[in-house]
Order: C-alpha cells, then structure tokens, then sequence
C-alpha cells in the first residue's frame, strides 16, 4: 500500500474522497473504503506507537520489521518497507517505480493543506491561506518551512476558531 497522511484521515473520516491504492499479488487495486474504517480513537494511536517501537527494534539491529511507515529515506508520505540492522529498504510492488510511489504521495498531500513546489519547499494550499484570511488570521506566510514562526499563532487562531464550531 502507498499511503499518505491524508488518505489516513479519510479512511478515518469515512469520506471515501481519497482512496489509497493497494496491491495484492502485484495487482494494483483501489481500497473500497465503504468497507474500510479506522477508528478516530486512542486505538489509532496505540496501533501507529507499537509499529513505531518495532521499527526502532528493527533499526537497532534487535528484530527485522516489515511493514508500512511514513517518509522512510526522507520520501513523503507512507510506503512498505522492510528493515533491520540498521537499514530501511522500500519493498514494492514490481509493478511501481519508486518514482511513481513517490508521486502517488505527492499527489495526496494538497488534501492535508500543503503542497511541495518545484523548488522543493512546502506551502499552505491556496484553500488554507483562504480559511485563514477568512478566519482573520492571515499573517502566516504561504511558505511554511522557510516561516514557520510567523505561522503559528494564525494557525491556532484558526484552530481554536474551528474547535468552537463542533
């Protein structure tokens, strides 16, 4: 499975706006996500911590691990990867050039609010730069790495604005 953060959040939203696509057998198919749905819990937390601890077994040269985890290599987004000793491999499909995974990613983050250039740096999407200044809070840069600090406050404006409106 290549998967981004985003198509987490919609397999947790039930939204089924952003399937992620899987492979079985080296045939890719496209997650049903009616059938499909990830609890908005502490369960989800618990699942992604004991994975995390396997991996770092896994990388301290304790166990092997395979199994998915996100930005391995520094990538974007999730892939599956197989690691131990030390090392993380990408392990997939035959039929996906890593250059397509990557794109697969790349075209899934616009829907968590931020984009990758040309150049390589990340930007709110022109979406979240509208909510902001429709939210008045608009001070934060479009470029969010090279800003960050001028981003927080408008961002948790904007957050406790959302929060109020459950």
């Amino acid at each position: 499975m290549i998967a981004h953060h985003a198509h987490v959040a919609a397999i947790i939203s039930g939204s089924g706006t952003l399937p992620p696509t899987v492979w079985v057998d080296d045939v890719p198919r496209v997650l049903d996500m009616s059938l499909e749905r990830l609890p908005a819990t502490s369960d989800l937390n618990q699942v992604t911590g004991r994975s995390a601890a396997a991996l770092l077994l896994a990388l301290l040269g304790r166990r092997f691990y395979e199994g998915h985890t996100a930005g391995p290599c520094g990538l974007p987004g999730g892939y599956p990867i197989f690691a131990g000793m030390g090392r993380v491999d990408l392990r997939l499909p035959s039929s996906l050039s890593r250059e397509a995974a990557v794109q697969l990613n790349l075209d899934a983050e616009g829907h968590d609010g931020v984009v990758r250039d040309s150049a390589g740096s990340v930007r709110l999407h022109d979406d979240v730069l509208q909510s902001l200044r429709h939210h008045d809070c608009s001070r934060c840069s479009p470029q969010i790495l090279d800003d960050l600090v001028s981003c927080i406050s408008p961002l948790l404006c904007l957050r406790r604005q959302l929060m109020m409106l459950r």
